[in-house]
């Protein structure tokens, strides 16, 4: 009698920010740190960005796992994705993905008041997106500051320059087996062509 075996793939994917999508994230990355025989969660991201928030959200989550949380970046990874991107334990990228970073930006509207405040919120939002810039690639807020407000434009790079601004370890998509022991797909890096940056 034939019997399917059951893959279990303790991966995920990114390509928005908005509120739904933070907590099908949260609901998804419990689900797998719940899971005491799983190693290490894998990340995909292409994606525009998004909410600010909502990358936070996400980073925290990131952040405080006890598991090894490796993102990947194939296609794109602009605005909030790339920051995303870049906190990751191990930070993978596709040859040809492309990354952008820049100000965060907001319309707002209402009393005087009330645009003075929110334009007081972005720029604490800017703060926060640099100092996590800083801890994330080991670069200076002197750095991050002139990528970000030289010209007042986006700012891109490939994912060969991710390297040098710290974003990125390894320029390949990780492998991914089989535990013949578990039944749940796991990272390789070692069979990966990697290339490590410096943090």
């Amino acid at each position: 009698m034939y019997k399917q075996e059951i893959i279990r793939t303790p991966y995920m994917w990114v390509t928005d920010f908005e509120e739904h999508d933070v907590v099908n994230f949260y609901s998804h990355f419990a689900s797998l740190e719940m899971d005491p025989s799983i190693e290490n969660i894998v990340i995909y991201i292409h994606s525009f960005g998004g909410s600010v928030y909502g990358m936070l959200a996400m980073r925290d989550l990131i952040k405080r796992s006890t598991k090894d949380v490796f993102t990947v970046v194939v296609g794109k990874a602009k605005s909030a994705a790339a920051c995303l991107a870049a906190a990751g334990h191990e930070r993978f990228a596709a040859p040809q993905a492309r990354y952008m970073v820049h100000q965060v930006s907001s319309g707002a509207e209402g009393t005087g008041s009330d645009i003075e405040v929110r334009a007081d919120e972005i720029t604490t939002l800017n703060e926060l997106m640099l100092d996590n810039l800083c801890e994330d690639t080991g670069k200076s807020k002197a750095f991050w500051k002139k990528q970000y407000y030289s010209n007042n434009a986006d700012f891109y790079f490939s994912s060969e320059e991710g390297i040098e601004l710290g974003m990125v370890d390894h320029i390949s998509i990780p492998t991914m087996v089989t535990s013949q022991s578990t039944g749940i797909a796991v990272v390789q890096i070692s069979d990966t062509k990697t290339k490590k940056g410096k943090k």
